[in-house]
């Protein structure tokens, strides 16, 4: 914000699949620390200003921003943002799904004789997204199948 790092601004940005990221910068006033967690349901930010230096802050998920100035500064507050990656999604091919044992039998559940059709052969290499655009009514089924495979996945 001011040539030679004077005055900074530390803005964590929240990413799908980092749940952890941690910088430092060697500035002419001496070290910049910006790090942040987002993880059970808690975000932290732990953020260092070196003398002579001012930052202003913009913390995830907040809309005010203030300024502070040289020392260390630790913020902790809770939020329902989820930033693992999840495994499935409508992203995923049918094959995918059905490769895992709770997928096959949900499916087997859901739709009986759906995966001794001939026809699905062609269907397996297919994206989720894709076989709605064939069958739209299908989405709450494969969401079921998604959730569940995602849910199973998260306690391994």
């Amino acid at each position: 914000m001011e040539p030679g790092y004077k005055k900074i601004r530390i803005q964590p940005t929240l990413t799908k699949g980092m749940t952890e990221v941690s910088a430092a910068y060697e500035s002419i006033y001496g070290t910049i620390v910006s790090a942040w967690s987002c993880r059970e349901g808690k975000i932290c930010v732990d953020v260092q200003i070196p003398v002579n230096t001012t930052a202003v802050i913009q913390l995830p998920e907040k809309e005010a921003e203030f300024t502070v100035g040289s020392g260390r500064y630790h913020y902790e507050y809770k939020t329902d943002t989820n930033l693992k990656f999840e495994k499935y999604s409508l992203e995923s091919t049918l094959g995918e799904l059905v490769a895992e044992e709770l997928g096959r039998s949900m499916f087997e559940e859901m739709m009986p004789g759906m995966l001794e059709d001939p026809l699905i052969q062609f269907a397996l290499s297919m994206t989720i997204s894709d076989l709605l655009v064939q069958d739209a009514q299908a989405k709450p089924m494969y969401l079921a199948v998604i959730d569940a495979l995602n849910a199973a996945n998260s306690k391994l």
